[in-house]
């Protein structure tokens, strides 16, 4: 140390330090002229290389020596004496070194003489501390005049002047800020418009900079590109509160846009990035709320990952605001998809991001707002019995610690008032609901038309209002009901995400009206707001489905107001929105969940169409509502020959998304998950991503599809097929009838034709008593899977009692009339039969139609099997699908090359001797040489898979497996490994034709969801296959290969003597001739035996 700098020094330490004892601690060399400015200049330079807070003490200590000795101190003193404090509190964060930082800088700015140059500076430096201490204390006046500072710091600054920009940020984020606190929309809209002249302003030279210290951002080389970041960043957060106070669309399309902008500016850089991450995560989750487009809530959890990885797993100060903000990502994507994974996570995450607030937070009641509503949400997924407590609790005690002028009043208010609601509809206690009232009333009286919350508050206070009038019949509460519905419409924009609700809620309310003053005009007013309903593209699908279902209620409750294209206009609107409620983008498992309700709709729409003497619509409807998902299966097959011809690229884009989406295969996977906690969770939750990625390869599919819709000629690409189209194949091959078989009536498909056939005294309940006996006796008599059954076993007393009861009854009430109405009772020549086709509704899927006749007695009565060749088929338009695949298929040919598959012993199944007997009476029919035979352990997984391809026809003699889950998945089971159907579909050959499954329960369905012919049968099909054998339950070891082998010997002789019609195979015929021949081997009364083998398909 220099003497002349000792001398100034005066004392031996400054602060806690001691100077002149530390060996490590040196400082510079200074002349004797040397000025307390040159030494605090050098001091601070000191710093800036080694970080050694030692350097700022003396300098200080130097300074506030000075300060305290002159008579009137230098205003650029008492500036740098702010500026030491301001980078010692960094260093320590003492909050006195702040406030005095604050004081020496609020007197440097005193006491400038007016015009000096520096005055920008010194109000900028003095506006950052204030700022600094805002971010501690909350205190609202340091807000205020931080930005005071910050303002005429900016009128201070010049165009030309570098700082210009950065200046101009930093005062549209204190506005931000102020808008926060006080909600007032002019914050905001003076904030946007400097932001927007301030991008004009950042140079593409602009120097490196440091911006404030308060946003935390470091000196970089591409200073121009972070601060245009920053700046679109700050634009992009100001937009988004305008677009949330004025509900502006645009503006948060802007922001959205901007958003990505600025990411793609800054690539690296770790903590802008995830700030800009979680920005645009808010941004995207509240243009859902909006719009509902599902894409952009997955948009939105990837980019809140995204930053919550780049914080880290430390205690970082926005941890919390993270978390949460992906809590209220999964709560809305739960109100959406409603899968229970998701409020599970938004419940975990907001527990976590409560933990993190501590009490005296001023984001404290925003978590606790924000927990309430998450769990509000799983008490209704899940009705646990203490979510609901909690979730009152919490939302009470948000609303105690949020004080009468703060902003986010009414919103709490108004999610305090939903759990009240809840806990009404849980203990019908009316002062519960009085009081939910009376807060959701003063929230929407805190609440401006003019912002974006308004008409919520107004939709929910409408169903509060109609609870009340339920209970106590009050009209004033009625009216009251109806002018906040239509209120919340007024001030709703066109494209909102709750136009649907608010229009289902207002035709609610109407109808109660209607109910209590029966007049016409009511009714209309009513029934118009729900089919208004149907129509909205915005919002969850379900409120549309509710509207539609209300639609076709109030007509089937009041037919006086009758109107039958207005009912039909209402079945219609059901059957529209049944590709939306049981979307592609659901795990099968989801889907067949939806499609357990739609059943009874579908058949209520048919009877609808068929009592309004629409047999076509009836037609229409009822292929609309069966195998739908083979179908959503089928449709990432449909050949694009012609698309490719008139648009390559786009026929193109649709196979890559295909391939993608088959390569993920054909079900999104139900995995559980833990709650998430921590960062490590988020971004492990694979089997989310997994699912996740399914979703946007489904999304992306539907904007092709939608965009191929919109080219000329393929206008209805994907949708179901007309009458006309549904059924000209079946003219042009000149098939047997098909027939739909419902409870009181049945369709009979002749060609282009429909006739009905009344079925009067088959009720639906006779249907089911009769389902009910036939399953729960199989059941009871173990008849589950192929197995060696000893020769003694065979249908005992009551069973055979209860097959000749179901089988007689299908016989009168449903096979004599229809048989009787189609003139077929006269032929009886067996050598001739006609053949139909049988497509049954409901119950009567899971009943042997092809087996109903009259037994037992003296004489055997008549039974179907004299009169007709039975057939099923899981639709019409997979029927129309195996014809149109057979005719184009290549000159048929007596027989076909055969891959036969055997398994007698499988681990872990009973074993099936039987098949030895098949596999040798096969190779006598079938001598080897272009046919292969896979027997044992040689019929591997990999080996069937491997020559599949290759072979039209396929017989598989093993166990076989349901999945009711995922049908795909239902297997035939090898030595190795289970052949699933999922792994057949990308395997068979185009030529595929004729498939016998020699395997237990392979025709067997769901009978929760009989429509859908949930087995593999119809599976089969689905893959390619034109015609298939298969088995309604379990098959005697040693009756299959009695029925095997004089299957393939008439079905050879069939096509051989050309008695097989084009677009035919025989095989139904060949299965009528084999069953015949087991029949009078064992015997009609050993039903079990020979009725479970039926023909799907051509």
């Amino acid at each position: 140390m220099s003497d002349h700098l000792d001398t100034l020094l005066g004392d031996k330490s400054v602060g806690s330090i001691d100077i002149t004892t530390d060996s490590d601690f040196t400082l510079p060399e200074f002349p004797e002229s040397v000025t307390i400015e040159d030494v605090v200049a050098e001091l601070k330079t000191c710093y800036d290389a080694s970080n050694d807070l030692r350097y700022i003490e003396t300098a200080l200590h130097f300074l506030t020596d000075a300060v305290d000795t002159a008579a009137a101190p230098s205003p650029a003193w008492l500036f740098d004496v702010g500026v030491l404090l301001t980078t010692r509190y960094t260093q320590l964060g003492h909050s006195g070194d702040l406030d005095a930082a604050i004081a020496m800088s609020g007197r440097a700015v005193h006491l400038l003489p007016d015009d000096h140059p520096d005055e920008a500076i010194y109000r900028h430096a003095f506006g950052v501390s204030l700022t600094r201490r805002f971010r501690n204390s909350h205190n609202l006046e340091d807000l205020k005049d931080a930005l005071l500072e910050h303002r005429r710091a900016l009128e201070l600054t010049l165009d030309s002047d570098t700082a210009k920009a950065r200046r101009t940020l930093d005062v549209s984020t204190l506005l931000q800020e102020l808008h926060e606190r006080t909600g007032e929309v002019e914050d905001l809209n003076e904030a946007i418009a400097l932001l927007q002249r301030s991008m004009e302003l950042v140079p593409e030279d602009h120097p490196d900079f440091i911006a404030t210290s308060d946003r935390g951002v470091d000196a970089t080389s591409d200073g121009s590109s972070v601060l245009l970041a920053m700046t679109m960043g700050s634009l992009s957060e100001a937009l988004h509160s305008r677009f949330e106070a004025a509900g502006r669309l645009e503006d948060l399309n802007e922001c959205i846009e901007m958003q990505w902008r600025a990411l793609e500016l800054i690539p690296s850089r770790r903590h802008e990035r995830s700030s800009l991450l979680h920005n645009l995560s808010s941004s995207l989750h509240s243009r859902f709320r909006r719009q509902g487009h599902a894409r952009d809530l997955d948009d939105a959890i990837t980019a809140i990952r995204d930053a919550l990885r780049l914080l880290g797993d430390d205690e970082h100060p926005e941890k919390a605001t993270y978390l949460s903000t992906l809590g209220k990502v999964f709560q809305s994507r739960f109100e959406r998809m409603k899968d229970p994974l998701d409020i599970e996570h938004a419940v975990s995450l907001q527990r976590r991001a409560l933990e993190l607030t501590s009490d005296t937070h001023p984001d404290r009641p925003k978590r606790l707002a924000d927990i309430g509503h998450a769990l509000y949400f799983q008490y209704l997924q899940s009705n646990v019995p203490g979510d609901l407590p909690d979730a009152v609790a919490f939302l009470r005690r948000a609303v105690e610690l949020t004080g009468d002028d703060h902003p986010e009043l009414p919103m709490r208010l108004s999610n305090y008032s939903l759990v009240l609601h809840a806990q009404f509809d849980a203990n019908r206690d009316l002062d519960v609901l009085s009081l939910a009232i009376s807060t959701l009333e003063r929230a929407t009286e805190l609440t401006d038309d003019e912002l974006s919350s308004k008409p919520i508050m107004l939709l929910n206070l409408s169903g509060l209002y109609g609870s009340r009038y339920e209970q106590l019949q009050e009209h004033a509460d009625l009216e009251n009901a109806i002018v906040a519905s239509r209120n919340a419409l007024e001030l709703m924009p066109e494209e909102h995400v709750m136009k649907v609700a608010a229009l289902y809620n207002h035709g609610m309310a109407l109808y109660s009206r209607f109910i209590s003053d029966p007049k016409l005009r009511n009714f209309e007013a009513a029934y118009t707001c729900f089919m208004k309903a149907t129509s909205e593209r915005f919002g969850d699908p379900t409120w549309r489905l509710q509207a539609a279902m209300r639609c076709t209620g109030v007509w089937l409750d009041h037919p006086e107001f009758g109107a039958t294209e207005a009912q039909l206009r209402a079945h219609a609107r059901i059957l529209e929105l049944l590709p939306e409620i049981v979307w592609l983008g659901h795990s099968v498992k989801r889907r067949y969940e939806e499609l357990v309700r739609f059943g009874r709709l579908v058949n209520i729409a048919v009877c609808a169409a068929i009592l309004a003497d629409n047999p076509h619509q009836a037609v229409e409807w009822f292929e609309a509502g069966r195998a739908f998902v083979w179908s959503q299966i089928f449709s990432l097959r449909v050949p694009v020959e012609d698309l490719q011809k008139q648009d390559p690229e786009l026929a193109l884009e649709l196979l890559d998304i295909r391939s993608k989406l088959q390569r993920l295969g054909h079900t999104a996977p139900e995995q559980d998950s833990p709650p998430i906690t921590s960062v490590n969770d988020i971004t492990g939750f694979a089997a989310a991503a997994t699912v996740e990625d399914r979703r946007r390869l489904v999304m992306q599919h539907d904007q092709i599809v939608n965009k191929i819709r919109r080219r000329p000629g393929f206008e209805r690409f994907l949708l179901p097929q007309g009458f006309q189209d549904l059924t000209s194949i079946l003219e042009e091959v000149e098939a047997g009838p098909v027939i739909f078989v419902n409870v009181a009536h049945a369709l009979v498909l002749e060609g282009c034709t429909v006739k009905i056939v009344w079925l009067t005294d088959f009720t639906e309940e006779c249907a089911r008593e009769l389902r009910s006996h036939y399953q729960g006796y199989l059941t009871a008599h173990g008849i589950r899977e192929r197995a060696m059954v000893s020769s003694g076993r065979g249908m005992r007393g009551s069973l055979s009692d209860v097959f000749k009861l179901v089988l007689g009854k299908l016989w009168k009430l449903v096979a004599y009339p229809i048989l009787n109405a189609l003139d077929l009772l006269d032929n009886t020549s067996s050598d001739s039969l006609p053949h139909i086709t049988w497509c049954p509704v409901g119950p009567i899927t899971q009943l042997p139609l092809h087996a109903a006749g009259i037994y037992g007695g003296a004489q055997r009565g008549p039974c179907i099997f004299d009169y007709v060749v039975s057939s099923y088929t899981p639709s019409l338009s997979a029927l129309q699908r195996c014809y149109s695949a057979s005719i184009s298929m290549s000159e048929q040919t007596s027989t076909s090359k055969v891959l036969v598959v055997t398994q007698a012993e499988t681990p872990g199944q009973s074993p099936l001797p039987g098949t030895l007997d098949e596999s040798a009476r096969l190779r006598t029919i079938f001598p080897k040489g272009e046919n292969t035979y896979l027997e044992g352990r040689g019929a591997t997984l990999g080996g069937a898979l491997e020559v599949l391809q290759q072979y039209p026809w396929v017989h598989f003699a093993c166990h076989g497996s349901q999945n009711r889950d995922d049908p795909t998945q239902s297997a035939f089971h090898r030595y190795d490994g289970a052949l699933t159907l999922s792994a057949l579909m990308d395997t068979v050959s185009s030529n595929a034709e004729i498939a016998f499954l020699s395997a237990c329960q392979t025709a067997t369905g769901d009978e929760k969801i009989p429509e859908e012919s949930a087995h593999l049968a119809a599976g089969m099909l689905a893959a390619g296959f034109k015609g298939v054998v298969a088995t309604l339950w379990s098959i005697r070891d040693e009756d299959a290969p009695v029925v095997v082998e004089e299957y393939y010997k008439k079905l050879i002789a069939l096509r051989s003597s050309g008695a097989v019609d084009e677009g035919q195979t025989g095989a139904a015929c060949a299965l009528h001739h084999a069953v015949k021949r087991l029949r009078d081997e064992v015997g009609e009364s050993q039903f079990e035996r020979w009725v479970p083998f039926v023909h799907f398909g051509v």
